[in-house]
């Protein structure tokens, strides 16, 4: 019965999404997320499996109710951790606000998604030049004198470099990381529906 739920939320919050971005992003399957919508629902299943499975029967006074409930804790912050890292963007900002919340989730998943403020995914330099091409209609060559190959520094949206203006300026340039927008409205709708689902099944 479990794994039924689990299955049909996972297909629910991929097929009922996809409509309306493919809609919102003027039907370009690039921006679908198909992908990104059943890593996520996928992850979430499996953790909420995990929590059914290992906790089923122990006894909540124990010592090896305490040992049972860190484990899968643990295992499933990695999985969490796994999801933000490859869905990036959006999946990130979340993924770091979580780590701050001590006072509110257990303290594993502190730990383990504390790395991601340390070491959010970054842009490459081909992407990045892109997208200020395309913002600002404009070949950066045309702009810059100098661009760095490396950022000075990447957060979960955007990534910051320190480049040389042709008038000879020195400016800090902000780039947001590609596909950020296109994936933005379907990552928060992809959050709002399994964040629902799993209050459901641990009421």
């Amino acid at each position: 019965m479990l794994w039924k739920i689990i299955k049909y939320t996972s297909l629910a919050a991929v097929t009922g999404t996809s409509a309306s971005v493919l809609y919102a992003n003027e039907w370009q399957v690039s921006n679908l997320g198909v992908v990104r919508l059943g890593r996520a629902a996928f992850t979430v299943g499996r953790i909420v499996f995990d929590y059914k499975l290992s906790l089923q029967g122990i006894d909540n006074n124990s010592v090896e109710s305490r040992e049972k409930w860190s484990e899968v804790h643990y295992r499933s912050a990695n999985r969490l951790l796994k999801l933000c890292s490859k869905n990036g963007g959006v999946f990130i900002k979340v993924g770091q606000h979580i780590a701050t919340l001590e006072y509110l989730v257990p303290k594993e998943y502190c730990s383990v998604l504390r790395v991601l403020h340390s070491k959010a995914p970054k842009s490459s330099l081909e992407d990045v030049l892109k997208v200020i091409k395309d913002d600002l209609k404009i070949n950066p060559d045309e702009i810059f004198e100098e661009f760095p190959l490396e950022p000075i520094g990447t957060a979960s949206l955007a990534q910051v470099y320190k480049a040389k203006m042709k008038t000879g300026e020195t400016v800090a340039v902000k780039v947001q990381h590609p596909r950020v927008r296109a994936n933005s409205l379907v990552d928060m709708t992809t959050m709002d529906l399994l964040v629902r689902a799993v209050a459901k099944i641990f009421p």
